[in-house]
């Protein structure tokens, strides 16, 4: 599975990681990969298709969680490969829904920095190779907001009641709360916690909407004016 940000060192910041879920009655030139909309252009697919003379089913899920359902109630089946976040990936690891990684199958596994093995989620890297990282990032047009934005603060201004698309991440939305209150992105104590989650209600006149992907399309079309997107996204 893939980890989709960059480490998990903190909340706000993590990993897409690609996973081996369990093998389905398919085709033998047939690839099932399950992930979010718009990971993969469709050129990529193609060009892949045509090179190993295989047929890419490309399944989508709007986050983690629903993931995890549908990889739940398959029993670890109808899925080749999956791509989602650290956190995630560790419960199905645990829940026994992927199978271990035939690393004499992958070429390039020993190029991969050590910086990013031996995550918690999959410790001896059995099951998981990571795939991109990145930051959530603030994106907005400045022809629609009047005032420049410099910090997760700024989502907060009254002027931008309505107009906040936000990514449906808990992790990353508690973290932009933790980062305004002045505390860490890896805070543990109950109380601060829920101190950031009173600031992420006073955060909601200003959300126009929350989704895990493509949210990059409100930006786009209008509807929203600043985004909180995740790197590919921007």
């Amino acid at each position: 599975m893939k980890f989709k940000k960059l480490l998990v060192t903190t909340l706000v910041v993590g990993m897409s990681v690609f996973a081996l879920a369990g093998a389905g009655k398919k085709a033998d030139k047939e690839l099932v990969l399950f992930t979010w909309q718009g990971m993969f252009p469709d050129e990529v697919i193609k060009d892949f298709e045509k090179q190993e003379d295989a047929k890419v089913i490309y399944s989508n899920f709007d986050s983690d969680e629903t993931m995890l359902e549908k990889l739940t109630q398959a029993k670890g089946g109808d899925y080749d490969v999956v791509v989602a976040d650290d956190y995630i990936v560790d419960k199905a690891i645990k829940d026994k829904l992927v199978k271990k990684l035939d690393k004499d199958k992958i070429k390039n596994i020993d190029q991969i920095d050590d910086y990013f093995k031996g995550q918690f989620y999959d410790k001896e890297d059995e099951y998981t190779v990571p795939f991109g990282g990145g930051i959530p990032l603030i994106v907005y047009n400045p022809k629609e907001v009047d005032f420049p934005i410099t910090s997760y603060a700024d989502l907060w201004n009254p002027k931008l009641k309505d107009s906040v698309a936000l990514v449906a991440n808990y992790r990353v939305l508690n973290g932009i709360a933790l980062k305004t209150l002045g505390k860490s992105f890896n805070e543990e104590n109950v109380d601060v916690l829920k101190e950031a989650g009173k600031k992420l209600e006073e955060l909601a006149p200003n959300v126009r909407l929350i989704q895990d992907d493509n949210t990059q399309n409100a930006l786009l079309n209008g509807e929203a004016k600043v985004a909180l997107l995740y790197t590919c996204e921007v």
